[in-house]
C-alpha cells in the first residue's frame, strides 16, 4: 500500500485521508478561537465559512474518525459483516440449509385446517389407514389428522414471516396431511422433524413429502434433518405409499 500525499492507494484506487487536527496548548490562538481554562471560546469572523470552522478534535478521537472514514471510502464496513447472501448458503435438493429461527410467536390457531379435510385425506389415500404404520381404522373418529411437516416446524423454518393466508394454505395442504393414530400423532411424533422421528413404514414417501412440502413454501431445513432425510432418500426407488391393508386390518 503506497502513500500518495495524503491519499492511500488500496485495491487500485486512491482513498484520501483528511489530515488529523491536533489540539493546541491552552491559551493558543485557533483562528478566532482562544483556548482558555480548558474550554474553547469562539468568535466567528466575518465571512464565516463552516467548511473550515470546526472544534479541534482530541488526538485519539481524530485518529479513530480518520480510520473509519478511510475504511468507508475504500469500501469497508465498520459495523462488521452484513447478512449472509443466500447464494453463499448450502443448498440441498432445492432447500436452503439453515438453523431454525422463530421470528414471530407460534400460535397453533394460525394453522387450523377445516373439518372437511379429513374426508379429502381418506379419498386421497383410498381408505382409512395411516401410511406411517399401515394400521387401518373403522372410521375417522379413531384417527387424527397429522401434518407430515409439523406446523411448529414449518413456522420455525420460514412461515413465521408469512402472512395469514399462506399459513392457512399450508395448514390445509393435502400434500402435507395424512391420518395417524392419536397416540402416535400427539405423543410419539408430535412436532418432531425427521432428525428425531421417522415412521416405521413408507419412509421414502415420508422423506420425499417433507422435501416437496418444504420446497413449495420456501422453507429452510436444518443440517440434522437434511442428513436424516438423505440417508433415506439415497436408497429410495419410489416414493409411493405401499400398504397391505388386509394384513393390517383389525
Amino acid at each position: 500500500m503506497a502513500e500518495i500525499g495524503h491519499a492511500t492507494r488500496a485495491g487500485g484506487r486512491a482513498c484520501r485521508r483528511r489530515p488529523a487536527v491536533s489540539t493546541p496548548p491552552r491559551g493558543a490562538e485557533i483562528g478566532h478561537a482562544t483556548r482558555a481554562g480548558g474550554r474553547v471560546v469562539r468568535r466567528r469572523p466575518r465571512g464565516f465559512d463552516a467548511t473550515w470552522w470546526e472544534r479541534p478534535a482530541r488526538p485519539a478521537r481524530a485518529a479513530a474518525l480518520g480510520a473509519l472514514a478511510l475504511l468507508s471510502a475504500c469500501g469497508g464496513n465498520p459495523a462488521g459483516p452484513g447478512p449472509v447472501d443466500p447464494g453463499d448458503r448450502q443448498v440441498w435438493r432445492g432447500l436452503i440449509v439453515a438453523d431454525e429461527h422463530r421470528c414471530s410467536p407460534y400460535d397453533a390457531g394460525d394453522y387450523r385446517h377445516p373439518p372437511s379435510v379429513e374426508d379429502d385425506i381418506v379419498a386421497r389415500l383410498g381408505g382409512i389407514f395411516s401410511p406411517y404404520t399401515c394400521e387401518t381404522f373403522a372410521s375417522t373418529r379413531e384417527t387424527d389428522v397429522d401434518h407430515v411437516v409439523a406446523r411448529s416446524e414449518a413456522h420455525d423454518s420460514g412461515l413465521c414471516g408469512a402472512d395469514a393466508a399462506t399459513r392457512a394454505r399450508f395448514a390445509a395442504d393435502l400434500r402435507n396431511l395424512t391420518l395417524a393414530a392419536p397416540a402416535l400423532n400427539r405423543h410419539e411424533k408430535s412436532g418432531k422433524d425427521a432428525a428425531d422421528w421417522v415412521p416405521d413404514r413408507n419412509r421414502c414417501w415420508f422423506a420425499q413429502t417433507v422435501v416437496d412440502v418444504r420446497r413449495s413454501y420456501d422453507l429452510t431445513i436444518d443440517e440434522r434433518e437434511m442428513r436424516a432425510l438423505e440417508r433415506i432418500l439415497a436408497g429410495c426407488a419410489s416414493s409411493a405409499v405401499v400398504c397391505d391393508i388386509a394384513s393390517h386390518s383389525r
